[in-house]
This record gives structure tokens, sequence and C-alpha cells, in this order.
């Protein structure tokens, strides 16, 4: 509940305003809800406390991303391992980040990594997923977008994903349904920039199944 995570932060915030965990918190909750901007400054702060918050680092990594900062976020996923590399999360950001640049060898081994260490991260099979995808190997990344929607049915990650892989397996009502959902639930966050890019991918699925 990123709500509750938000109030929680908030209330901690409010009882020592250099208490860098508790802008971790503030930061993942607006990561959750693609609130990037808001992620990015809440855990610059949390980093500026605490320069050894590996967390905060990739948190901040992964928010970069989103913002089109793929070096940024190497940076930070790296920097993260070294301060604990037994935190799942940085491999994730490293991975996403290697996926964007079409390293997808390197990126799968630091997925692994992270599932390794965090079994039960529904984010890891998303990106675990498209790292499928992008080897074709459909059947693969069904399995882990189904995995990340068992773990997290709220993903609106892993239902884009589940919609692109049966888009490629030629199930168009099936994509269809599975991107109206990714769809439903961005506008739920207020993501209106994402939802409007998967509307586009909807009309385009769409146009293809009446071509058939």
């Amino acid at each position: 509940d990123t709500n509750a995570a938000l109030a929680d932060a908030t209330k901690a915030i409010a009882l020592n305003p250099r208490l860098d965990n508790a802008y971790t918190l503030r930061a993942a909750a607006n990561l959750y809800e693609h609130q990037f901007d808001k992620a990015l400054e809440a855990s610059t702060y949390a980093i500026s406390l605490n320069p050894q918050n590996a967390k905060a680092m990739a948190i901040h990594g992964a928010a970069s991303l989103m913002r089109g900062k793929t070096d940024d976020a190497l940076l930070d996923a790296n920097s993260a391992i070294q301060i604990n590399p037994k935190l799942a999360g940085p491999y994730l950001v490293k991975a996403a980040a290697q996926l964007s640049t079409g390293d997808t060898t390197a990126a799968m081994a630091n997925i692994n990594r992270a599932i390794a260490l965090e079994p039960g991260l529904p984010i890891a099979y998303t990106v675990r997923g498209y790292g499928n995808l992008n080897q074709n190997r459909l059947k693969e990344a069904e399995v882990d977008s189904e995995t990340a929607i068992k773990l997290n049915p709220k993903s609106a990650q892993a239902h884009h994903l589940l919609g692109r892989v049966h888009y490629r397996q030629n199930n168009v009502k099936g994509s269809i349904s599975e991107l109206k959902t990714a769809q439903k639930l961005l506008l739920q966050i207020g993501d209106t920039a994402g939802a409007k890019a998967v509307e586009q991918e909807i009309q385009q699925a769409k146009q293809s199944q009446g071509s058939n």
C-alpha cells in the first residue's frame, strides 16, 4: 500500500528530519507510483544524509533510467552493489539499464542474481520477461510475466509485458485484454503518459486483428 508507505515516511520525517531510511521509503513509494521526479528528489536527499544507503542509490538509479539517464542508472547500480552486494534492487536496475542498451546477455545474468537474492520480487520477473522477449523466448517471457502478475496483480508493467508477449504469439485478443489492464492500472496511479503510450499499442493490435 503506497499510500500507507508515504504516510509512514511522512510521520517518520516529522519525528526525525534527518532519518535517511524515511526518505528512502518515500522515494520507493514515489517510484512505484511512477512519480519519478519525486523519487529522484527523495532518494537524492536520503543519499545526502547517508552516502552508504544502497537502497536509496538503487531507487535513484531506477528513477534516472525512467528519465532516460542510462549512464546515471548504471553508475548508481554499480555503486549500490559495491556497498551491499546482497541487495537485489541494484542488480535489477543494472539489468534494466543493460536491456535498454541492447546488452541482453549481461542483463539476464544480473536479473538472475537478483532473483537468487530475492525470489519473491515481482519486478524481477517482469524485467527478466522483457529480456526473454528480446531474445524471442516467448514461452519463457510468458511464464515470467504470469509469475510477476501472480506476485503482484496490480503490476502494470507485468500486464504490459504479457500483452506484448501475446501479440508476438499472434494471440491478439489476449494481447488487447492485457494491454487494457495495464492501461487501467497506469491511470489508477496517474501515469497518463504511460497510459497514452499503451493506447497506441492497443490500437496497433486492433488494426492487426482487423487485417487478419
